[in-house]
């Protein structure tokens, strides 16, 4: 009796959200965000859970994400074709999906164009990209690139030679001088037997 009621309060509410007037949006423009985005979590689903995880993502969200309210009552249709379980054993299989709904949509659209539709095998190489493509050779660090393009000189150490006579290797260091009289700058230093003495000074009367 529990449960007959909480599902009757859950579809009541979501009667009551499917009242509330939406936006109709182009979905030239609002739409391709949407299966872009589609395609890139098809092509990183290569676990089972990533697979699984995808599947309720695709039944029970992208209607809802339709700006248009003809796509969104129009897209389980399209599902019901081609039925996500069929489609689970691989990222490339989970891709494959995207596109025939994808493509199925479009052509169900009165007056659409059709001559330039990608096929699969466009789609493919999008989103599974040979290795001269992949992420490692197209991404790039633009600090490494100015690197690359530029020059750089290795600094190498500079080392400062003196030019030695040879004959001065074999002669010893000289004493240092010291300098512990101070001389008055107006005098000359006496030799070893010279005296020096005080100058006497005559007052004159």
């Amino acid at each position: 009796m529990l449960s007959t009621q909480r599902g009757k309060t859950n579809n009541s509410d979501q009667d009551r959200e499917d009242e509330v007037p939406r936006p109709n949006l182009n979905p030239d423009i609002h739409g391709s965000p949407i299966w872009e985005t589609w395609n890139h979590l098809a092509s990183q689903a290569n676990t089972p859970r990533r697979r699984e995880k995808l599947k309720f993502w695709v039944e029970e969200i992208v209607a809802d994400m339709f700006g248009c309210g003809n796509c969104r009552n129009h897209f389980p249709t399209h599902l019901r074709k081609f039925r996500i379980v069929n489609y689970m054993s691989s990222a490339e299989q989970m891709l494959l999906h995207a596109f025939l709904v994808h493509d199925s949509v479009t052509r169900s659209i009165p007056g659409k164009d059709l001559s330039n539709l990608p096929t699969f095998a466009d789609i493919k190489k999008i989103y599974f990209p040979s290795k001269e493509s992949s992420c490692s050779t197209v991404c790039t660090n633009p600090e490494d690139e100015e690197e690359e393009g530029e020059e750089v000189e290795e600094k190498k150490p500079v080392t400062r030679k003196t030019n030695v006579p040879n004959n001065m290797s074999s002669q010893k260091k000289s004493a240092p001088v010291s300098m512990s009289k101070k001389v008055s700058p107006t005098r000359t230093l006496a030799t070893s037997n010279e005296v020096i003495r005080p100058t006497r000074f005559v007052r004159k009367t």
